[in-house]
């Protein structure tokens, strides 16, 4: 219990800062601060692509997940896959669950297990996300995981690691105050803050223009996405 108060003050105190140290910084361009490589972020696709698509994200926000819904999972063949497109997601937890869930993904060795979970926790957040006790939590977030062959053995040594919520609340409000992130979904393609993130036919096109730009020919990936609507 003391544990999980003083994770909820830490919680509290960082999210209370982040606007005075906004205020304070010298303003910087968004972009170039999101294109560094960060410790906590999930990626997907060649590093080398021409579009660099950058995701602020956090687990238990309902425009999140159909963020990933109604956009990603519909670029992630045609564009992603493809190498025309890099996805960069990072952790940008808003309350407490949203926090231990970025933990548990971040304490997983391995890449694979990492995206697979990112994707389960999205598609499965209601069963997860608004419970009411750390018990029930950690017994759903663990079927979650289990369901999706992901092991659990670590997951309590995980969420008590109080040095790794430090750091996940302290990049959290680096990026609120260079990147000036200040709600969840925040992307970035490439350099350029993107605002209308919950239509398709939009974000395709505004993928499609940079890699026009880049020489790439887009037709067939933009005919992919849309058939996935």
């Amino acid at each position: 219990m003391k544990h999980l108060v003083k994770i909820m003050l830490a919680f509290l105190l960082a999210f209370l800062a982040l606007p005075a140290w906004a205020e304070n910084e010298n303003k910087q361009n968004d972009g170039d601060y999101v294109l560094q490589k960060t410790k906590f972020e999930v990626t997907y696709g060649n590093p080398a692509a021409p579009v660099v698509l950058t995701e602020y994200s956090s687990f238990t926000c309902p425009h999140c997940k159909n963020f990933h819904a109604q956009i990603i999972d519909k670029i992630m063949a045609p564009y992603i896959d493809t190498g025309m497109v890099y996805y960069v997601f990072r952790y940008f937890p808003l309350n407490n669950q949203a926090l231990k869930a970025s933990m548990l993904v971040q304490c997983l060795p391995d890449i694979e297990p990492k995206r697979l979970f990112v994707t389960a926790l999205f598609k499965n957040q209601s069963e997860w996300a608004f419970v009411n006790t750390e018990q029930e939590f950690m017994k759903k977030i663990e079927a979650v995981a289990k369901a999706n062959n992901i092991g659990t053995s670590g997951f309590a040594d995980c969420t008590a690691n109080e040095n790794l919520a430090d750091q996940l609340l302290k990049a959290r409000a680096q990026a609120s105050s260079k990147a000036h992130i200040r709600s969840t979904p925040t992307v970035f393609i490439n350099k350029e803050k993107y605002v209308d993130n919950r239509q398709l036919e939009p974000f395709i096109a505004a993928l499609d223009k940079v890699l026009l730009e880049d020489g790439y020919a887009v037709k067939t990936g933009m005919e992919e996405a849309r058939e996935q609507k």
